[in-house]
């Protein structure tokens, strides 16, 4: 989605522009690096604790981020510019576990305003369309009946999206993961991570 494209690539940016400023303003990457351990660990807490209250705890949630890989951009960005090194095994081991945890770290935000995204949703009417988003990777598709006309819900739970058919009657209010299939309490938005402060 989007959103959480948008996400990504400001945590990148704040993290790669951060550690930029930072460093020109005198700050080594040694410390920018200890920051970081700490940042980083906090932003892992926040990122499976923080409750979902808009796009307040997701903007925060992407600050932290950026300022958490700011060490991690220094160090490695640093290697590029430092005289030619020989690729040791300390070194081989530092960028191969590294590199992925970088990664991993950086599209985790991703995961977390998808999710916050689905909770937004909100529907009263009867299922026009069961398919899949075959434009995103074959999600997952509902396209309900809503007053202002037919709403697409793409990536939606996939017991759901089996136990769906056209004429069923789906609600679902803003801010909860769950909706109502016919009456029947059912998941609609996707559980990818566990996490602790999900509305109910």
């Amino acid at each position: 989605m989007l959103g959480s494209v948008l996400a990504l690539f400001a945590a990148f940016m704040l993290a790669g522009v951060g550690q930029v400023v930072l460093l020109q303003g005198g700050v080594s990457r040694r410390r920018l690096v200890a920051v970081s351990g700490v940042l980083l660990p906090a932003y892992w807490f926040a990122l499976v604790a923080a409750p979902f209250h808009g796009w307040i705890t997701e903007m925060l949630l992407v600050v932290l981020l950026g300022a958490a890989m700011s060490g991690p951009f220094a160090l490695f960005l640093g290697m590029n510019t430092a005289p030619p090194r020989t690729l040791t095994p300390r070194l081989a081991i530092a960028l191969g576990v590294g590199l992925p945890v970088m990664a991993f770290t950086l599209f985790s935000i991703v995961t977390r305003v998808n999710h916050a995204w689905g909770l937004g949703w909100a529907c009263d009417g009867r299922i026009l369309e069961v398919t899949r988003d075959h434009a995103n990777h074959g999600v997952p598709l509902l396209v309900v009946e809503t007053p202002s006309g037919a709403a697409r819900f793409a990536s939606v739970d996939d017991a759901l999206w089996a136990r769906a058919r056209v004429g069923q009657r789906l609600t679902k209010v803003a801010g909860s993961p769950m909706a109502a299939l016919d009456g029947v309490p059912v998941r609609m938005v996707p559980r990818h991570l566990e996490w602790w402060n999900e509305p109910p």
